[in-house]
C-alpha cells in the first residue's frame, strides 16, 4: 500500500510538474511583453501582416504608388529593420511603440537613395504609439496571470507531492530514482512541445498574429534552455543521490518453529 502510495504521488507530482514548467516556460518567452518586438519581427514576414504594421507605421501607406509601397514591404524585410523591431516594447497601458521602425525606414529609405520617398515617410504625421485593443490586451493579461499562477502554484504542489512520495515509500532510493527520472522526463516533454509550438500555433488557431507568435520558438530557444537546464539538471543530481541511498534490508523469514 505504502509503495501504491509513494509511486501515485510521484506520478501526479510529475504531471503537475511538468504542467508547472511548461507554463514557466510560456509565461518567460510568447507571454513576455519583452518579446513583443519578436512577434511583430516574424509578422513581417507574412505579405498580410507586414501591409498591416506598415499601414500603421505609415499612415496614407495604401495610398502611396505600387513602386513606393514594393520599396517599402522590402526595405521591412532588411536586417537593419527587423533589429529595430525586436527593441519594440509592450507598454503597461496596453501600447507598441512604433515610432522606431518609422525611423528606420527613413534612414533605410535615404541610405537606399529614395529621398523623396523618405521625407514623405517622415513627415506622415502618424502616431508614435499603437494601442492594442482592449480585449486582446484583457486575452493576453490573464493568460500571462494564468501562466504565472501555475508555474508557482504548480511547482509547490509537484514539490509536495515528491516529498510525500518519499515520506511513506519504504525504498527511498528507489523513489529518489523515480522522481529524478520523472524531472528529467518533465523536462523533455517541456522541450519537445516548444519545439513544435508553432505546429501547435497552427492548428488551435488560423489567426497569422498566434502563427507568428509561434514562431518567436527560434529565437528564444536560449532563453528555454536557460529555464529547462537547471531543471534537468536537479534531475540528475537526485539520480547520483539514489545511488547513494542505502537500499532497505530485506526482512529475514520468521521462523515459527
Amino acid at each position: 500500500m505504502r509503495s501504491f502510495l509513494a509511486g501515485l504521488a510521484v506520478l501526479l507530482g510529475g504531471l503537475i510538474g511538468t504542467a508547472a514548467l511548461g507554463a514557466f516556460v510560456v509565461h518567460q518567452t510568447v507571454l513576455d511583453p519583452e518579446r513583443t518586438g519578436d512577434v511583430l519581427a516574424s509578422a513581417l514576414q507574412r505579405p498580410d501582416l507586414r501591409q498591416t504594421i506598415l499601414a500603421r507605421t505609415v499612415p496614407g501607406y495604401g495610398r502611396l504608388p505600387r513602386e513606393a509601397r514594393s520599396a517599402l514591404d522590402q526595405l521591412a524585410q532588411t536586417s537593419q529593420v527587423n533589429s529595430v523591431l525586436r527593441s519594440v516594447r509592450l507598454t503597461d497601458n496596453g501600447e507598441v511603440r512604433l515610432a522606431p521602425l518609422r525611423s528606420q525606414l527613413t534612414q533605410a529609405l535615404r541610405q537606399n537613395g529614395q529621398s523623396e520617398l523618405a521625407a514623405r515617410v517622415a513627415s506622415s504625421g502618424g502616431p508614435d504609439a499603437v494601442t492594442v485593443p482592449a480585449n486582446l490586451l484583457d486575452r493576453y493579461t490573464t493568460a500571462r496571470d494564468t501562466s504565472w499562477l501555475v508555474a508557482t502554484r504548480g511547482a509547490l504542489v509537484a514539490v509536495a507531492l515528491f516529498l510525500v512520495a518519499l515520506v511513506v515509500s519504504r525504498n527511498r532510493a528507489g523513489t529518489v530514482r523515480a522522481v529524478g527520472l520523472t524531472v528529467l522526463l518533465g523536462c523533455a516533454v517541456v522541450a519537445l512541445l516548444y519545439w513544435v509550438s508553432p505546429s501547435l500555433a497552427h492548428a488551435a488557431s488560423s489567426s497569422p498574429w498566434v502563427e507568428s507568435a509561434g514562431a518567436v520558438r527560434d529565437s528564444q530557444r536560449s532563453t528555454v534552455v536557460t529555464i529547462l537546464l537547471p531543471v534537468a539538471a536537479v534531475g540528475v543530481v537526485l539520480l547520483i543521490a539514489s545511488l547513494l541511498i542505502p537500499k532497505p534490508a530485506r526482512r529475514q523469514p520468521v521462523d515459527h518453529r
